[in-house]
């Protein structure tokens, strides 16, 4: 997967210790053959650091390049922040209910949710694809199913057919619980990840712009 804009954002930040960093192994790789022939000239003209590179241009240069995605243009345009639209796009989890509403594909929900993904990471689970292609609805209908196969296993009329059919409404009922608590918890977990990353592009983009 191809870095996002925080990640290269993020990766300009050290740009001048890690190309140090790599001079200097570079340098030293170079002289432990210095009684090769010819090695010499490689070691004279090798420089033990390279000139600073300005990090503020660098990542102006970075954020200049996504001129062309709609979020970042509409950021820098002071109309709307890139944390307001994650906000925005990201709101069909937020809250226990709205978590669980069942919703129909969206397909310029989903171009925006595309973009976004552009920006920062992961985002792809704010998709809107519809209920045949939902994950948690198919992690409820194999519960579902797998209490529906227990209930048809039930022995006619008897003590232990009662247990099993207990036991059999018990297994349901925990696997639909565990689907939907999994589902809201990765959702939380991830919107604070995806609201950090969101609100550092946009202080980048008050301080370069």
């Amino acid at each position: 997967m191809a870095e996002t804009l925080y990640e290269k954002l993020k990766r300009a930040e050290t740009a001048n210790l890690d190309l140090h960093n790599a001079s200097i192994n570079l340098y030293e790789t170079v002289k432990r053959f210095s009684d090769a022939p010819d090695i010499s000239v490689v070691t004279d003209v090798l420089p033990k650091q390279l000139p600073d590179i300005s990090v503020p241009n660098y990542q102006r240069k970075i954020i200049e390049s996504y001129a062309l995605n709609n979020i970042v243009l509409d950021a820098l345009r002071r109309k709307k922040s890139v944390e307001t639209k994650t906000e925005e796009l990201t709101a069909i989890k937020k809250g226990f209910i709205r978590t669980f509403l069942p919703r129909y594909r969206n397909e310029q929900h989903n171009a925006e949710v595309e973009q976004l993904e552009e920006l920062i990471s992961p985002v792809g689970d704010f998709k809107l694809y519809g209920l045949r292609e939902s994950p948690l609805i198919a992690g409820l209908c194999t519960s579902s199913a797998v209490g529906g196969f227990c209930l048809a296993c039930v022995p006619a009329s008897s003590k232990a057919g009662l247990e099993w059919a207990l036991y059999s409404v018990a297994v349901t009922f925990f696997g639909v619980t565990l689907s939907l608590l999994t589902e809201q918890t990765a959702a939380q977990q991830v919107s604070i990840t995806l609201k950090y990353q969101a609100s550092y592009i946009d202080k980048k983009i008050e301080e370069l712009f």
